[in-house]
């Protein structure tokens, strides 16, 4: 149990942070209710379009690239933090392990360069 005792404290520190932030926020908000704080607010100006409209597939294109970019640099990232433990500890197998990622890394290119080429990246 004692080597648990720094993620319990970790949890219930957040846990009262996010408390504190909702009991301050409603001692201290404004509690005038008016019709124009319940409008919806969009940069400023009234809402000119529903919000059920079309939208150009470009937009998802590019968010689930950068989601896929973004997720297989998440596997990078633990493999460039213990490399050089496994490197130290395991010699004979330190070549493969930068091969794999080097095999990784010319897939992403791969996938960057059928990207480019499919102008996917393009918004004209």
């Amino acid at each position: 149990m004692k080597e648990y005792f720094p993620l319990i404290l970790y949890i219930l520190i957040c846990i009262g942070n996010v408390v504190a932030i909702v009991v301050v926020s409603k001692i201290m908000g404004p509690k005038r209710k008016s019709k124009n704080k319940f409008t919806v607010y969009e940069c400023g100006l009234n809402p000119s379009v529903d919000a059920r409209h079309k939208v150009n597939i470009k937009f998802y294109l590019t968010a689930v690239i950068f989601l896929l970019f973004d997720i297989e640099l998440i596997f990078l990232l633990p493999w460039a933090g213990t490399y050089n433990w496994h490197a130290a500890n395991f010699p004979d197998l330190s070549l493969f392990r930068l091969g794999e990622v080097g095999l990784f890394m010319g897939l992403l290119v791969l996938g960057l360069i059928f990207v480019y080429r499919r102008k996917a990246l393009e918004w004209d």
